[in-house]
């Protein structure tokens, strides 16, 4: 299986045909997945989570949240914003 993130430079290979390989490593159904990005099955799921992640001000990934408080995505941040909700 796949280790790491697809790079950057590599994500304009991603379509149906690397979803569905993607799938398959991970010992999922792959032709159900490639069918559903072909279809686009989920897109109204897609565009519904973009639009609350920018209307909650996610300018780009990784966005983190904690609580409803968005957090730099660090380790030391997100910890601390943990623990303070925990607290409350």
């Amino acid at each position: 299986p796949r280790e790491r993130p697809v790079p950057v430079h590599e994500q304009r290979r991603l379509g149906p045909a690397a979803f569905e390989e993607l799938a398959n490593e991970l010992d999922l159904d792959g032709g159900s997945v490639r069918e559903a990005a072909v279809n686009e099955s989920h897109m109204s799921t897609v565009e519904a989570d973009r639009e609350q992640g920018r209307n909650m001000g996610v300018g780009g990934t990784p966005a983190v949240f904690v609580d409803g408080n968005q957090v730099r995505p660090t380790a030391e941040a997100i910890g601390s914003a943990i623990e303070a909700a925990r607290s409350e």
